[in-house]
């Protein structure tokens, strides 16, 4: 099952029903998916509210407290999932680059990524307008990953219905 791409995965029976079960949907539901919600809040509200401001002094700004969390929890995260990615790449190998919501995945952490560093260190020079259109970029596909999200978890189904 390690070597299964997520929509074959998630697409067997046999997974189907264990994620129909209390303990092992549970268990993705409390290590995986609520995770997934705090870092991609984390960076909408950062995306939203803070690239708007002035470059803070450094990653560990001390002036906004509320900034810097949010840093923290979207660096952190990333890099969980990023390493994620990092095992099923390295399980999949080529066939990993086949599935294109491998490529949404990690675009959407690199361009979280890039906006959180080019916010605080400038390493690029992006003009104001570019990082907004840049973090716009950044939270349409944090939605995006939303809905795979929720495509994937049985409970959760309904809503990519609803929508």
């Amino acid at each position: 099952m390690a070597k299964q791409d997520d929509n074959t995965l998630f697409a067997n029976e046999f997974i189907r029903i264990l994620l129909e079960q209390n303990e092992y949907g549970l268990q993705v539901l409390w290590k995986v998916f609520i995770p997934y919600v705090v870092y991609a809040i984390s960076s909408v509200v950062y995306m939203s509210f803070n690239l708007v401001e002035d470059h803070p002094d450094g990653f560990f700004d001390k002036e906004n407290i509320m900034s810097r969390r949010l840093r923290c929890l979207i660096v952190l995260g990333a890099v969980g999932f990023v390493s994620i990615e990092i095992i099923q790449i390295y399980m999949l190998r080529v066939s990993y680059f086949e599935d294109y919501w491998n490529w949404f995945m990690l675009s959407s952490y690199a361009f979280n990524l890039f906006c959180i560093f080019e916010h605080v260190y400038q390493f690029s020079g992006c003009a104001y307008d570019d990082m907004i259109t840049i973090g716009a970029v950044a939270t349409a596909l944090q939605w995006f990953v939303f809905y795979y999200w929720f495509r994937l978890v049985p409970d959760l189904a309904f809503f990519v219905t609803f929508l």
